[in-house]
């Protein structure tokens, strides 16, 4: 959802005019805390290999549990659909 909007007017939401801002502080970005933000965003299985997907934002707890139960036991992750939930 980031990539729609330019990177300067994310900068400027997240420390210039958001309202969590704390009053009297200085309106600058800073940059020596904060990593070096990209122009564009890339999803995680783009820049890292990943080896298992749970799907979800955020995941089904149960989903979760599933997965991680099937990897400490030896088995195969058999993530069933019915815990595939996008809400």
């Amino acid at each position: 959802m980031r990539n729609q909007v330019p990177l300067i007017e994310c900068l400027d939401e997240a420390y210039i005019s958001s309202p969590t801002r704390v009053e009297g502080s200085e309106n600058v970005i800073p940059h020596v805390d904060v990593p070096k933000i990209t122009s564009k965003v890339y999803p995680a299985h783009e820049v890292v290999k990943m080896d298992y997907f749970i799907p979800g934002c955020p995941p089904d707890g149960d989903a979760i549990f599933k997965v991680l139960d099937d990897l400490v036991n030896g088995r195969d992750v058999d993530l069933p659909t019915a815990v595939n939930r996008y809400d």
